[in-house]
């Protein structure tokens, strides 16, 4: 009978000691409710990055942490950075975090890297007189038709150097 007990315990703290932890949410835009396909989620902590994870096809993230205090930063493209400080996660227990973000309104930066000066020339000119000609040229050579037939010229090997 002790030894039944001891292994019940050996058996609830093995249990308990495999216990995970879980932060999950999604990242979506709050006006329009778009969910945020491969947005970039990181879990920090004392200003470490943990880990670096995307969210899936409909804005879902998940992720296995120890019990503790994180911050949580989610990144997507245009719109502003999001950042949520202390995020408890809790052990044996599901921690849901869903971020919201408001898109991003106009930004004074220059996204070129390299500045060129307009070209002098035009990028679309009229055709000149010159040019319809040969457009019409063209289209008259293309309605000919060649009613015999084309003779191969052939080689005379009879002469003699």
């Amino acid at each position: 009978m002790k030894k039944l007990w001891h292994l019940i315990f050996i058996l609830v703290l093995g249990l308990s000691a495999n216990a995970q932890s879980f932060l999950i949410g999604e990242a979506y835009d709050i006006n329009t409710g778009e969910k945020f396909v491969r947005a970039k989620v990181e879990i920090i902590k004392n200003d470490s990055i943990l880990q670096k994870i995307e969210t899936d096809f409909d804005g879902n993230f998940e992720v296995v942490l120890s019990p503790g205090e994180y911050q949580v930063r989610c990144k997507y493209i245009g719109y502003n950075s999001k950042q949520i400080h202390s995020v408890p996660i809790v052990a044996n227990q599901t921690t849901i975090l869903d971020i919201e973000f408001l898109e991003e309104g106009p930004s004074d930066v220059v996204l070129f890297s390299e500045y060129a000066p307009p070209s002098k020339k035009p990028k679309f000119q009229l055709p000149t007189q010159k040019g319809i000609d040969a457009l019409h040229m063209i289209e008259d050579a293309q309605q000919i038709h060649i009613t015999s037939p084309i003779k191969p010229i052939k080689k005379d090997t009879t002469s003699q150097h």
